[in-house]
This record gives C-alpha cells, sequence and structure tokens, in this order.
C-alpha cells in the first residue's frame, strides 16, 4: 500500500513539473512569436 501512494506522488510530482514547462516553454514563444508576427506585417 505504502509504495502505491508513493508512485501516485511521484506521478504528481512529475505532471506538476511538466506543466510547469509547458506553460514556460509556451510563454517563451509567445515572447519570440509577437516580434516576429508584427515584423512580417511590417514587411508585407
Amino acid at each position: 500500500m505504502r509504495t502505491l501512494v508513493s508512485v501516485l506522488i511521484v506521478l504528481g510530482y512529475s505532471l506538476s513539473l511538466s506543466a510547469q514547462n509547458i506553460k514556460v516553454t509556451g510563454s517563451v514563444t509567445d515572447y519570440y512569436n509577437q516580434p516576429l508576427s508584427g515584423a512580417t506585417i511590417e514587411l508585407s
């Protein structure tokens, strides 16, 4: 029973970490896409 609980804790911890990583990469791509899209609009 204790091993099952520890496995669930590790799974939840890794899921929260991956969710944070997805948020960070999403904000980084948004940050880089905004100036790029502005430049392409000016070029066109």
